[in-house]
């Protein structure tokens, strides 16, 4: 059986890999004019995720000095940063790739697409690893 973090260097490659083809495939779709370019996906991928995982560095804090315990995380601050980090996601797209709103929705949804399907299967994994 892997270890979690064989299992998150396999993984976290696959999913960079994956959101820029998703998103490139979005861009193709919505017909992008601009910054539509590999080079212009991947850096556009890359300042999403950081973005998105600047946003969720105080759930990542409290769990590391457990302040979580046996309870978990409040749902209610887990929400408050899935809505911040979506909407942030969703601007960043249409402010890099000047898509307008429909448009960068659409994109907004390819680029969820891995994520999910990728944190899906994680998760499952992770929770029998456990």
């Amino acid at each position: 059986m892997l270890d979690p973090t064989s299992v998150l260097a396999i993984f976290i490659p696959m999913i960079i890999v994956a959101e820029i083809v998703f998103l490139k495939i979005g861009l193709i779709s919505v017909k992008a004019e601009e910054k539509n370019g590999i080079k212009w996906v991947a850096i556009s991928i890359l300042i999403q995720l950081g973005a998105i995982f600047f946003v969720s560095i105080p759930l990542i804090l409290m769990g590391m000095v457990g302040e979580f315990g046996q309870s978990g995380p409040d749902i209610g601050m887990i929400i408050l940063i899935i809505a911040v980090g979506c909407f942030l996601d969703f601007n960043l797209i249409n402010m890099i790739h000047r898509l307008g709103f429909k448009r960068t929705l659409i994109v907004f949804i390819f680029f969820l697409i891995p994520l999910l399907i990728i944190g899906s299967i994680m998760g499952g994994f992770l929770a029998i690893a456990f």
